[in-house]
């Protein structure tokens, strides 16, 4: 019976997973997963594309051509696909995107490099951009994060 809905991911995710280890015991365990989910999420991926993935035995699991065809063209997609979210998930307690800063061109010259390669340092997936500047910028107009600028003290209140 075939469906019109497109397969679920974590599906296919299984599916590969299953396909690479020829087990589906093993594909559980890799995936953190029982392995009645693992069989009856197959199931429901054949059920969706209208064809047999894998031939089943007592001792092993192999693909059949529809999922030789399904694993050679989704399997660098899929893994694709999961290198992105990766990406854009930040690491726990990982600093990571772009940070915008401004600044005059001789604050640049005298200090950045040095305060630039140590945050290098401590935060590597943190891309640094640098606008010099003669003068005061609107931050939220420009879209920078940080004003860095040399002088006296600023005016207090009174």
């Amino acid at each position: 019976m075939k469906s019109n809905q497109s397969p679920d991911l974590n599906s296919l995710r299984i599916f590969l997973e299953v396909a690479r280890t020829e087990s589906f015991s093993a594909a559980a365990i890799r995936l953190h997963l029982p392995p009645s989910t693992v069989s009856r999420r197959l199931l429901e991926l054949e059920t969706t594309l209208g064809t047999a993935l894998l031939l089943r035995s007592t001792r092993r699991v192999s693909l059949t051509e529809a999922g030789r065809q399904l694993f050679d063209s989704i399997s660098g997609a899929l893994e694709a696909v999961e290198r992105g979210i990766a990406n854009v998930r930040p690491a726990e307690g990982a600093v990571r995107g772009r940070l915008r800063v401004a600044t005059s061109f001789s604050f640049a010259r005298a200090f950045l490099p040095a305060i630039l390669a140590r945050y290098a340092e401590l935060c590597p997936q943190v891309q640094v951009d640098v606008q010099t500047t003669h003068g005061n910028i609107d931050l939220v107009g420009e879209s920078v994060d940080v004003a860095l600028r040399m002088g006296g003290s600023p005016p207090t209140a009174t």
